[in-house]
């Protein structure tokens, strides 16, 4: 939105300088209020295709059903937080999250009843992270994952907590269908890629889901 001020200012430069200049207001008034009519029109055409542009990104990169951010988003905005945590030195956390058994569920009861129950899953996710500081992601049919960004001692453990009364929330709704939720955290490592933290909390999720 600043750039968008910036470019508007910079198109009323003209006929700012042209008043300084002379000390006055140019000799055809009518040319003036043209010049700033069409700078006003100019202004707003380059806002409006700026938000356009903004909501077609939001959209490419949102999922549609439980309106979380998508696979595009996740691993472009993971390789971003990888890169920076590893050039702020900072903590990051991933959690991948896969709903049990959820192949059985769109079989039993059908595929309409499989996406309410996704969508409310993703409500849970969202409401279970702190805002604007972690980031949820449906990154699968039924696998959806947390970024966790710069987290402490204190953070971590409330994190495991949130995680704990996520595990029970899901698991109250997914219980009359014989499912429920597994779920794998990794911190990144000292110079560990993307890919190798993804692993390491895909490893984890999956370990759990074999307990179950």
């Amino acid at each position: 939105m600043k750039k968008i001020l910036w470019i508007y200012l910079l198109l009323l430069v003209p006929t700012l300088t042209e008043i300084l200049e002379s000390g006055s207001l140019p000799v055809k008034p009518r040319d003036m209020i043209t010049d700033v009519v069409m700078t006003i029109f100019m202004g707003i055409l380059i806002l409006i295709v700026y938000r356009g542009q903004r909501r077609l990104i939001l959209m490419s990169e949102t999922d549609e059903l439980t309106r979380l951010k998508n696979r595009r988003a996740f691993q472009k905005e993971l390789a971003s937080a990888v890169a920076r945590a590893h050039r702020l030195h900072i903590t990051l956390s991933l959690a991948i999250i896969d709903v049990d058994q959820f192949k059985s569920i769109n079989d039993s009861y059908g595929h309409h009843k499989g996406d309410r129950i996704l969508a409310k899953i993703g409500k849970l996710l969202k409401d279970s992270v702190r805002s604007q500081v972690d980031t949820c992601y449906r990154i699968g049919g039924d696998e959806f994952a947390i970024l966790l960004p710069a987290i402490d001692l204190r953070g971590a453990e409330g994190i495991d907590r949130r995680l704990e009364v996520l595990r029970d929330q899901c698991s109250e709704l997914l219980k009359p269908y014989g499912s429920g939720l597994s779920v794998g955290v990794a911190t990144l490592r000292k110079g560990e890629s993307l890919d190798d933290l993804f692993r390491r909390a895909d490893s984890h999720m999956f370990r759990e889901k074999n307990a179950n």
